[in-house]
């Protein structure tokens, strides 16, 4: 849509929601239009935006809805309202509100065993006949976390995930008893999924039709598993090459894989708020905005964008807390990225959807959106300013604090631990994850508190209730252009000093700075794009006796020992070794990966054949001296693919994105040809 157009459009539908409250006066729709504007453009022009669609429902009426940017780079084809996006784990409400649905009609109790519903939910660990649908819900049931293993696929979908997830959860340990805490948990919600298909005796896709989008009239709120015309998916893509992804599937749809316009979330948004009860009760509705995160160890502030409800992110998010005023809010992020906020006294709630981005450059935009929104309505007499760091003053470390010294560690996708020494006034926390993570340095600034140099981080150290130590972490984050947000967290837990012998430790020591490559994605997995999940460098912690963060107990096994509440003790693993036919593999994070000592240099001929194995393991080449500087052609099978990673182990080149199956060879790289089992593919080096 033309840009002169949408303005036109949005002015007529924002002086019809003002004509309501008689207050608001022409200045103030122009300038409420500046803001949406304005912050649309600097995501898209400073933050990896490519397109942005938002909306605002206030009493049950859409009362502004716009967008910005491209539906794809260099297209003419306009976004407009009815452009779909993936919304990533907003969709976690969903599945939500379909359990909370069962509960109405006293087919789920949220407090009885997960196995009264999936009789063949299993674990490892005996802990697991504790868990109970609440315990999904508000992320305290005690899973590691996150089965990532081919969970988005580019192209088409791919139900591995699903139709796995009851197996892979079987040889699983829990980190913590279930309900002791409430750290984020993806697999909790696909548990969920799976409940409501065994209790309903739908499938999840049939339920959503069904019971949310048909009586709604939500007509572009889809899964991966309907039928419609792809087309309309805003496009999406690789954030370090820029080239256009392959239609993205999310086949993790309980935790992230609903399509859906900003709009119809805002329609959904009357359900969760109890403005629909012949969809979802009233009281069920006003449970899931209940402080679930309250029930076990948290941080000790409720001024934070985090503090779990059934389903939502945050029951009490900041900074509408300071003018009196409840919101809730989800958000999500994957390919594409979501944010829904709602207002349940006021029956207003915004939804934000982009391609690129980041749903918390979604959510600043919508709490500041909706606040003007209050502030119009003269719900609020002013929007306070954002919070000014300041700068610490160095004092030295008292005595009493040397008892915080030692090994930590802490989770989130990949584990990892380290040392914290102080050094007079400070301290330095390294790089990590061949640094992803800088080093950061904090200064002590009296008071127990440690800041960085601008003050946007403050560091504190205590021990809470279940004997643990940790390091919480208040953090004020600016974007120029669209705003500020607090979160407050715990960053890391002081780690038990694990005692390993010096034979064992001399096996993982030999293992230390190692690459472990995986196997097991399929061809059209997005994880070829994040190098850190394909290419695993192991890292050896001798001095606390840990790896990758993980519990070192004999030369084979590390198991995690991490218990953080809210976000960094997430997406937890254990490390299995185990030897085949002369090659050492590693299992984590139920992917399989096997050392580098055992992957040859590719051969310099011409004209070769390679074949995918008969398991259908990847097939993974060095790129050494007689290789490097040369270009590959490859002849791929239908719907298998190369990819190829530097010395660094950036991603050079993977043909299903780039679609180019030429590449020219980096020094001291690695390629990687994956497909189906006996599959063959046709090279040739020049």
């Amino acid at each position: 849509m033309n840009r002169l157009i949408s303005l036109v459009i949005i002015l007529v539908i924002m002086a019809a929601m003002f004509a309501g409250c008689g207050e608001a006066s022409a200045a103030d729709t122009k300038h409420f239009h500046e803001v949406a504007d304005g912050m649309t453009e600097a995501m898209i022009s400073d933050y990896g935006v490519t397109s942005v669609q938002y909306a605002i429902i206030d009493n049950g009426e859409i009362v502004f809805s716009g967008n910005d940017g491209e539906y794809a780079k260099g297209a003419d084809t306009a976004i407009t309202k009815d452009t779909m996006y993936g919304i990533a784990s907003l969709s976690k409400m969903y599945v939500s509100a379909a359990t909370m649905m069962l509960v109405d009609q006293d087919k789920v109790d949220l407090n009885a065993p997960l196995t009264t519903y999936i009789k063949d939910f299993k674990m490892a660990d005996e802990r697991y006949k504790e868990i109970t649908p609440r315990m999904l819900l508000n992320h305290s049931s005690g899973l590691y976390g996150s089965h990532y293993h081919n969970t988005t696929t580019l192209g088409n979908e791919d139900t591995s995930v699903q139709d796995n997830m009851l197996a892979s959860l079987q040889d699983d340990n829990l980190h913590s008893d279930p309900g002791a805490f409430s750290v984020y948990c993806n697999d909790g919600f696909q548990l969920l999924e799976i409940l409501v298909e065994r209790v309903s005796g739908m499938s999840y896709t049939e339920f959503v039709a069904e019971n949310i989008s048909k009586p709604l009239c939500l007509e572009n709120t889809k899964t991966p598993h309907d039928d419609f015309d792809r087309e309309r998916m805003a496009r999406a893509y690789d954030s370090d090459s820029g080239n256009e992804l392959p239609d993205v599937y999310i086949n993790y749809m309980g935790t992230g894989g609903i399509l859906s316009t900003a709009e119809d979330v805002c329609k959904f948004s009357e359900v969760l708020i109890g403005n629909k009860e012949d969809i979802l009760s009233k009281e069920s509705a006003e449970a899931m905005q209940n402080t679930e995160y309250r029930n076990g160890i948290w941080v000790d502030t409720d001024r934070n964008m985090e503090g779990y409800g059934l389903g939502w992110d945050s029951v009490n998010l900041a900074p509408f807390g300071d003018y009196g005023i409840k919101a809730v809010a989800k958000g999500g992020d994957s390919t594409y990225h979501s944010v829904l906020i709602a207002l349940p006294e006021y029956n207003i709630a915004m939804a934000v959807a982009s391609s690129g981005g980041s749903s918390l450059f979604n959510q600043i935009f919508a709490s500041n959106m909706l606040l003007n929104l209050l502030k119009d309505k003269k719900i609020i007499d002013e929007i306070k300013p954002d919070i000014m760091p300041k700068a610490p003053v160095a004092t030295e470390i008292p005595e009493e604090m040397m008892k915080y010294q030692g090994g930590y560690g802490e989770g989130s996708a990949f584990q990892r631990s380290y040392d914290i020494v102080f050094d007079k006034d400070r301290f330095t926390i390294p790089e990590g994850f061949d640094g992803m993570i800088p080093e950061a340095r904090y200064i002590y600034n009296g008071n127990g508190e440690f800041k960085n140099e601008d003050g946007t981080i403050t560091l504190t150290f205590g021990e809470e209730e279940n004997g643990k130590t940790y390091v919480q972490s208040e953090e004020i984050m600016a974007f120029p252009g669209i705003g500020q947000v607090e979160l407050t967290h715990y960053m890391a837990m002081k780690l038990p000093k694990s005692n390993v012998s010096d034979d064992v430790m001399k096996t993982w020591e030999q293992r230390d700075g190692k690459l472990y490559l995986a196997l097991l994605e399929k061809a059209n997995s997005d994880m070829f794009l994040t190098p850190i999940f394909m290419i695993n460098r192991m890292h050896v912690d001798r001095n606390n006796g840990y790896a990758q963060g993980v519990r070192i107990v004999d030369e084979n096994n590390a198991v995690t020992n991490i218990e953080i509440p809210v976000m960094n003790g997430r997406d937890l693993t254990d490390l299995t070794f185990y030897q085949q036919e002369g090659a050492e593999y590693m299992n984590t994070y139920d992917m399989i990966y096997i050392c580098e000592d055992s992957v040859i240099p590719l051969a310099a001929d011409a004209s070769q054949k390679i074949a995918i194995s008969a398991n259908g393991y990847a097939q993974w080449f060095k790129i050494d001296g007689a290789t490097a500087g040369k270009t590959i052609e490859v002849a791929c099978p239908d719907g298998d693919s190369f990819a190829v990673y530097d010395k660094d182990n950036n991603l050079v080149n993977f043909s299903i994105v780039s679609k180019n199956n030429t590449c020219e060879l980096p020094e001291n790289g690695f390629i990687v040809f994956t497909g189906n089992a006996s599959d063959e593919f046709g090279v040739t080096i020049k």
